[in-house]
């Protein structure tokens, strides 16, 4: 039955094209279909109509349309060539086609306040029930959804077994529980904060949130905090022998330690070295900042100091934001940073997490005013942005000083502790994958 019953507003006798019409999907095969017209006439919709507006190609007619959908047509009518529409009954060939907009995601998942359920009764709102999200994957659950999202964000409204065809580059772990059309809108249904499924199995993305509103709804579940000058404690180490009293310790912990992790780097035209490497012991009573001035290091230094067995361990966990830079510049000494935890991919997962759409990540000042709830105190910040040789220059500064340990203390200081709280379980797959990514080896 047509979409309209009404009378159409023109005589189709008198019109050689129409825009705006709402019709129906009436018969779908695989590169064509048939959609109502007006007063019960038919038009034939062909996959190069479909093209139009949409970033990625389809690879047939049943992964966008079926019977049933209500869809918006611009139409024309048949010329002397347009035989296969004449061998259907149709007077009319569909020029642009779009379905109309589905649901927006339940309300609940809409409130800011419930994007962080799975943190259980940690700022659990009184009165507020908390239904959880299946996790049908576990730890995969956030590289699933990701991978799904990438999917809908250039063409939202994808046929369950059109996802199931995109899936051959997954995860195994992911490709061996979604191996099934059933399966796979299994999982997608306990997922409601991303997707919706409708009843002729299409996947369309849900709205999500501004980045702000999480920033703010994080904020408002911690303390803010008063914190001082940083530098005015930092142990300074120039000696690379010197490096051992400092190091071994973390590295003999038989269960695995946690250091925040920093380098400032010189430039010398278009290359970069090291000027100071900076770490911080966060699951430490009182968190110490140790500050090594290494610019004058050779490379027999790096490679026989303890320091490169400590950003090498596997057993040190190593909290840094962005490492990109720091990991680059390490490699030009033979160094090669693992086993990171980094706050800007942290901050991104718990971005997307939330359904929010890509965002930068913060600058270490904002993301320590975010998770942190406090802003450094950096007096080296108007010289620094305005000298480039800012850190080629000898001796340290107070200010240099400052900078460069508030940069690891700054991390020490909850901020590593609360990222980790708001990070949901099911999207660690997700989050390794990105530190992988970001450490480029």
């Amino acid at each position: 039955m047509a979409y309209f019953r009404e009378a159409s507003p023109y005589r189709l006798e008198d019109v050689e094209k129409i825009s705006g019409e709402h019709s129906e999907v009436l018969e779908v095969g695989d590169k064509w279909a048939v959609v109502s017209v007006a007063d019960y006439s038919r038009a034939m919709v062909f996959k190069g109509a479909l093209r139009r507006g949409n970033l990625a190609p389809i690879r047939k007619m049943g992964d966008y349309l079926r019977p049933g959908f209500n869809v918006i047509i611009e139409v024309r009518r048949l010329k002397r060539g347009d035989i296969e529409p004449r061998r259907h009954g149709c007077g009319w060939v569909v020029t642009k086609i779009t379905r109309e907009e589905l649901m927006v995601s339940p309300a609940y998942y809409r409130d800011a306040a419930n994007l962080f359920d799975f943190m259980g009764t940690k700022g659990k709102r009184r009165g507020q029930a908390r239904p959880r999200e299946v996790d049908g994957l576990g730890a995969f659950t956030g590289e699933a959804v990701q991978l799904i999202r990438s999917f809908l964000t250039s063409w939202n409204g994808i046929s369950l077994s059109g996802i199931m065809d995109n899936l051959s580059d997954a995860h195994p772990v992911i490709k061996d529980r979604l191996d099934c059309v059933e399966d796979l809108s299994d999982f997608l249904e306990g997922q409601p904060r991303f997707f919706t499924v409708t009843s002729q199995g299409f996947v369309y993305l849900n709205g999500g949130h501004e980045a702000n509103c999480v920033q703010e709804e994080i904020k408002s579940r911690l303390p803010r905090l008063d914190v001082g000058i940083f530098g005015d404690e930092a142990v300074i180490i120039r000696k690379p022998w010197r490096v051992g009293g400092v190091i071994k310790p973390i590295i003999r912990d038989e269960e695995t330690r946690v250091v925040a992790f920093d380098t400032e780097r010189a430039s010398n035209g278009d290359c970069e070295y090291l000027s100071t490497v900076q770490i911080a012991i966060i699951d430490a009573v009182c968190p110490q900042a140790y500050i090594f001035d290494v610019i004058d290091w050779s490379d027999r230094d790096f490679k026989t100091s303890k320091l490169k067995h400590l950003l090498e361990s596997k057993r040190v966990l190593k909290v840094v934001h962005d490492c990109r830079g720091d990991s680059a510049a390490l490699e030009n000494y033979g160094i090669e940073l693992t086993n990171v935890f980094d706050t800007a991919v942290a901050y991104t997962t718990i971005m997307e997490q939330s359904n929010v759409r890509y965002t930068p990540p913060p600058n270490f000042t904002q993301l320590c005013n975010v998770f942190g709830r406090f802003t450094p105190q950096r007096n080296s910040k108007n010289v620094y942005q305005g000298n480039r040789n800012f850190w080629a220059s000898r001796p340290l500064t107070d200010n240099m000083i400052d900078h460069a340990a508030s940069d690891v203390m700054g991390l020490a200081t909850n901020v590593y502790d609360n990222m980790t709280s708001f990070m949901n379980p099911a999207w660690k797959s997700r989050f390794n994958a990105l530190c992988t990514k970001s450490l480029g080896h």
